[in-house]
């Protein structure tokens, strides 16, 4: 808004020329505007008088003022204002010594505030944007500021300023002032690898990098100062160093020697490697064979006795002893999978099957404690059967499907050499492919 110019004279019924003074707005002609001036003195009185609708305000025009006298007419006028913040204090302070090239104390005396005052603001004009945002909108007290601006690092100063005004701020700040604590007390030993452009790597991890050797690693707080000092006099080009935990770990390239063992140890590594991946592939590939093969085999096992049980009206004449000696073997020394209770293979064999039971629709779906349900059925259905079919159908579903570590351990199971055995015996054709598994390689200095 441009204030009109009034003649320089009261009007009839204002006060004298000395109270007109005190109540005047103080203008100067506007540098972008011809024709139109600004306010420096009585900002407040100004908005005042267009609150109250009146048309005009009684004005000192200054065309005598200099830019600089004016804008520090402009900040000793707004630097007492309630909806001041800190931050265009700030700035306002910053563009007197930008500007006009004055001095601190020069600033405190025409701004009519301490030294100290002006200085601790003058500090909020040079922190990230960010913080002087969250200062603005009061989300940030000056205290925190102040504290940020004391972190003399750009980086962490960045870092702080993206927690200011949040709860992890005081834990943030602390980390960063022990970390410049920690860069004060190594000043020496950074100066002197800053003279060889030492790079510095990721903060807080292990590890020399690649290609280097750790030379020294201490704590600037509890290592002697004399310590910093005698590794700064021998950093040379190609050094580096990193921050961890409080410690400085200084590394130097490998030397010829070095380099070459490195390299012999990396390939010494990836040939491990090589043959790990190797082995690994070819126990899958094994794996995967065998699981087909087992897969198979359990298929046809499990055909073979569901004609067995059936439909044979009398087992070999040594069926009945083996059978018995076979399960008697299984209650006597592996309880927990002897056939004592015929719901050991209602949902993990053919058991079912096998019985040639009328289950209800779904029963495969049913859970483990609905299915005993069933065994009234299964008895029922089974109860026709010569007792040694039923022994073998109880124990073939004790059994069946033959456990996955049985066909790994081959011929060194006891339980799938005493099962095939039994099998062969009951007619059961035994494939060259399982024949092969269940035969013990050959001892050293046998033929094959």
């Amino acid at each position: 808004m441009t204030t009109p110019a009034t003649p320089r004279s009261p009007r009839v019924g204002w006060p004298q020329a000395s109270e007109v003074y005190k109540s005047q707005l103080v203008v100067v002609p506007h540098p972008d505007l011809p024709g139109e001036y600004r306010v420096v003195i009585g900002p407040r009185r100004r908005a005042a008088c267009e609150l109250a609708g009146l048309p005009a305000a009684t004005c000192r025009i200054r065309e005598d003022l200099p830019p600089a006298e004016q804008r520090q007419m402009m900040v000793r006028e707004n630097v007492h204002r309630a909806d001041l913040t800190a931050v265009e204090e700030a700035d306002a302070y910053q563009a007197m010594l930008d500007i006009d090239g004055l001095t601190v104390d020069q600033v405190a005396t025409a701004v009519s505030r301490s030294e100290t005052t002006v200085r601790s603001r003058l500090r909020l004009a040079r922190l990230p944007e960010q913080a002087r945002t969250a200062i603005h909108e009061h989300t940030a007290t000056l205290e925190d500021a102040a504290a940020l601006a004391d972190i003399t690092d750009d980086v962490e100063r960045e870092r702080l300023a993206a927690a200011l005004g949040g709860l992890n701020f005081p834990l943030a700040l602390r980390k960063a002032r022990d970390r410049q604590e920690e860069r004060a007390l190594a000043a020496p030993l950074l100066a002197a690898l800053d003279a060889v452009g030492a790079v510095e790597h990721k903060r807080d991890a292990y590890g020399a990098p690649a290609g280097s050797v750790m030379v020294e690693s201490f704590s600037p707080r509890y290592t002697a100062t004399e310590t910093a000092e005698a590794l700064a006099a021998q950093v040379a080009p190609g050094w580096s160093f990193r921050w961890s935990y409080g410690s400085l770990y200084v590394y130097r390239p490998h030397t010829l020697e070095e380099a070459q063992e490195a390299a012999d140890r990396e390939a010494a590594r990836t040939a491990a490697d090589e043959a790990r991946d190797a082995a690994l592939a070819a126990d899958a590939a094994a794996r995967a064979v065998l699981t087909e093969l087992a897969e198979t085999t359990a298929a046809l096992r499990a055909e073979f006795l569901g004609r067995l049980i059936h439909d044979r009206k009398a087992l070999p004449a040594s069926a009945p002893a083996r059978i018995a000696a076979l399960a008697a073997d299984a209650v006597i020394y592996t309880p927990s999978s002897a056939p004592t209770d015929l719901d050991i293979g209602l949902g993990e064999s053919d058991l079912v099957a096998w019985a040639r039971v009328a289950v209800p629709e779904g029963w495969e779906a049913m859970q483990s404690w609905q299915r005993p349900s069933l065994l009234p059925e299964l008895v029922e259905a089974t109860r026709p059967l010569p007792g040694p079919q039923r022994l073998l159908l109880a124990l073939a579903a004790s059994i069946e499907p033959v456990p996955p570590r049985w066909w790994r351990a081959g011929p060194d199971s006891s339980g799938l050499m005493a099962w095939y055995g039994l099998l062969e015996d009951l007619g059961y054709p035994v494939s060259d492919a399982e024949r092969a598994l269940l035969t013990p390689p050959p001892a050293d200095g046998e033929a094959e």
